[in-house]
């Protein structure tokens, strides 16, 4: 029993190879199809987040390159030495009323921002500590780059600001205190940002050593922090990006798609180069507070036609378009790929039918010619009226060979281009007369009748190869005589019509079922129906006749009924090669290569 299931398995496999091996390919496809989907969903989740964290990276190098820019550009131009102001006690300065003598006394610090140039500063001071008259006060000293020297301006719009930020310099420098010499920031005021270094006495002089003796300072330029600082950071910056440094939502400070904006805690901005309201408007997809001179302010990025969550949306879907269409392509190709296999795999099986068809019609009338011959030589068959009957057999056989072997040779012709028509003009229902004669032993053999209605008038003569029409009237009155089962009538008829001439064959056999007519005429081809499956053919028959009637420009129709019978209708156009030469008559032999296909096959015969 499990042998019996094993056999009918492999039975089953067998003849469905090309479906098993399909199955095989689509399902490790489809779960491909949905794994891919999975990660991409996945990633549709996630990629939002680490978009951010790339963002907040490229952010945290754009605020230590704007650091970077200014601590370097400060460090050299508020590095005052001490020897450039004339002390005289500690870090004090003994002033005069006029204020002449502190001014004497720091004339060379104006030396000192003479040579250094910074373009981030707006402004340069110098605050010290005086006094006069046993009153201890401070003074502060703005640097004028036209002049070149140091000056008091006490209406100067940063004197505010400034005084603020040395108020308690001045108390460590009368006390004496030792402090760090690095730059340290004030920004209280957003409109005038402080950038402030302690001058501290050298430490190799042990009265004074490590103690802050005066205040350099600057205003920082917050045009040049727009203009120049930030776009330099934001450029320089680029390289923490990776592999996003050249997408188009990572482009630089005068970006379409990214607007990167420094604004303080109030949401005004400090820098934008895009927005002129003072506002800054639009959802920020990293942000990072600034640091230095900028420590209320914070620097925003966020994209400017879609959020990080659109983006990746956007990524998703047209991932997975892609992935869809490639996986609708692989299934096409594959359907289509199987498709052809399987037509291959039935026009192979249909020329192996070939070959054994046309092996058995190639025996059946040899075996009867030998029996009959032999019967002769050997002088068995006395009678001559059996001995004619015999001859007749024997001249049918040989016919019917012929016409396989005819069929076989066409066939080859076709196939190769090599099959050549010789027209000449010629009366279709003489050709069709001869035909008839010719087939009428075949017929009486097989207990066959044939009617022909010959047509009431003379009929217009026709530019065609009879030999060709001949066969293809055999090939028809042959099938006809294949197919008709019990009733042994064929009737053939030729007529004019629709300006042309038909030529017609109908039996009253098993007929042809609707699906199956437009096939009969492919080459190897043969219904399934009824006794097909008991009768012997090439495969050959029709196809070699919708050729021979497409070579002459016409064509060939079938009605058929289950059960009740065929007609198979030739039509050829009585204009049909003669203006196709432009002559009268055609010449006796031509050659004519049909527009049609090269050939199709039969499906009945």
């Amino acid at each position: 029993m499990e042998d019996t299931r094993f056999t009918q398995f492999r039975t089953f496999l067998k003849r469905h190879a090309l479906l098993a091996g399909g199955f095989a390919v689509m399902i490790p496809l489809v779960i491909i199809v949905f794994l891919q989907y999975r990660t991409l969903s996945t990633l549709n989740q996630t990629l939002p987040a680490y978009r951010r964290t790339v963002l907040r990276q490229y952010l945290t190098a754009v605020v230590e390159e704007v650091n970077r820019i200014y601590s370097e550009g400060a460090e050299q131009l508020l590095s005052v030495p001490v020897s450039a102001i004339q002390f005289d006690r500690g870090g004090v300065i003994l002033d005069s009323p006029d204020c002449s003598r502190a001014t004497a006394a720091v004339a060379g610090v104006a030396e000192h921002f003479k040579r250094h140039k910074f373009k981030g500063a707006r402004r340069l001071f110098l605050v010290v500590a005086t006094q006069h008259e046993g009153q201890d006060a401070g003074e502060i000293f703005l640097y004028d780059s036209e002049r070149q020297e140091l000056v008091r301006d006490p209406k100067a719009p940063e004197m505010t600001a400034i005084n603020v930020a040395a108020a308690s310099y001045l108390i460590y420098i009368r006390r004496g205190v030792r402090i760090s010499a690095m730059p340290n920031t004030v920004d209280r005021d957003p409109r005038n940002r402080l950038l402030v270094k302690p001058i501290v006495a050298d430490w190799d002089k042990e009265a004074n050593a490590g103690k802050i003796m005066a205040l350099a300072g600057m205003v920082l330029d917050m045009e040049f922090f727009e203009k120049e600082a930030l776009p330099s950071a934001i450029a320089n910056a680029r390289p923490y990006l990776g592999e996003d440094a050249d997408q188009d939502a990572f482009i630089l400070w005068r970006s379409r798609s990214v607007l990167f904006c420094a604004y303080d805690t109030a949401g005004k901005l400090l820098a934008s180069p895009y927005n002129s309201n003072n506002e800054y408007q639009g959802e920020v997809e990293a942000y990072l507070p600034l640091t230095f001179a900028f420590s209320n302010s914070n620097l925003g990025l966020r994209l400017k036609h879609a959020t990080v969550e659109q983006w990746a949306r956007r990524n998703f879907v047209i991932n997975l378009s892609l992935w869809v269409a490639m996986t609708i392509f692989l299934v096409a190709s594959l359907t289509l790929m199987v498709r052809t296999a399987a037509r291959e795999m039935k026009l192979s099986q249909m020329k192996a039918d070939f070959v054994s068809n046309v092996s058995h019609e190639l025996r059946t009338p040899l075996a009867s010619i030998r029996v009959l011959a032999e019967l002769l030589n050997l002088g068995r068959v006395k009678d001559s009226e059996r001995v004619r009957e015999y001859g007749g057999y024997i001249e049918s056989e040989g016919r019917r060979l012929t016409q396989v072997i005819n069929n076989i040779l066409d066939f080859s012709r076709i196939e190769s281009g090599r099959k050549i028509f010789h027209f000449e003009q010629a009366d279709a229902s003489e050709v069709v007369q001869e035909t008839l004669e010719a087939f009428s032993v075949h017929l009486k053999q097989n207990g066959f009748t044939a009617s022909y209605e010959p047509p009431a008038q003379p009929l217009p003569r026709l530019t065609l190869d009879p030999d060709a029409i001949a066969l293809a009237l055999n090939n028809l009155l042959d099938n006809a005589i294949k197919y008709s089962g019990e009733q042994k009538e064929i009737s053939v008829r030729v007529e004019q019509a629709n300006e042309g001439i038909t030529i017609s064959v109908a039996d009253h056999g098993i007929g042809i079922a609707p699906e199956e007519r437009e096939k009969i005429f492919d080459k190897f081809y043969r219904v399934s129906t009824g006794l097909v499956h008991d009768v012997k053919g090439s495969g050959l028959g029709l196809s070699l006749v919708k050729y021979i009637v497409e070579a002459h420009r016409g064509k060939i129709t079938v009605q058929s009924t289950l059960g009740a019978g065929s007609t198979f209708t030739m039509f050829f156009p009585l204009n049909n090669i003669s203006d196709q030469s432009g002559k009268a008559d055609a010449e006796p032999t031509a050659t004519v290569k049909p527009d049609a296909p090269p050939f199709g096959a039969e499906s009945k015969a």
